[in-house]
């Protein structure tokens, strides 16, 4: 079963969207640290990664993007860039590697919900 991979270091946060998506029934995995991100995913391919920018440890986002990359095996690789800060070099690198959607922290709940409910649709049909 394909799952959301929540990559975000900030525990009030990544419990926020825990919570979120177990109310809205969607499969997911938590991961702090860019390391575990990466243990996890090759323990079972995420249909889309949330991935926060700024995490602890010797790997950053850009990072963790790169190794899932290079990891990937031909899956495609869907992620959505979910940061607090991005300036404009940020979001042209993101779109640059075709994230799937650029999403800047507080995020709508509704805004949220859609975009991983999109990239998972579209893992289920391809």
């Amino acid at each position: 079963m394909t799952y959301a991979l929540i990559v975000e270091d900030e525990f009030a946060l990544g419990e926020f969207v825990r919570r979120l998506l177990e109310r809205e029934g969607l499969p997911f995995r938590l991961a702090e640290s860019g390391a575990l991100a990466l243990d996890l995913a090759e323990d079972g391919w995420p249909g889309v990664v949330l991935l926060d920018l700024t995490l602890p440890g010797p790997l950053d986002g850009w990072q963790v993007w790169d190794e899932l990359r290079a990891r990937c095996g031909g899956r495609l690789l869907r992620v959505i860039l979910f940061a607090a800060s991005l300036n404009s070099a940020d979001e042209m690198e993101a779109r640059r590697r075709a994230a799937w959607a650029i999403l800047r922290k507080p995020v709508a709940r509704a805004r949220l919900i859609e975009a991983v409910r999109s990239a998972l649709a579209d893992e289920a049909h391809g």
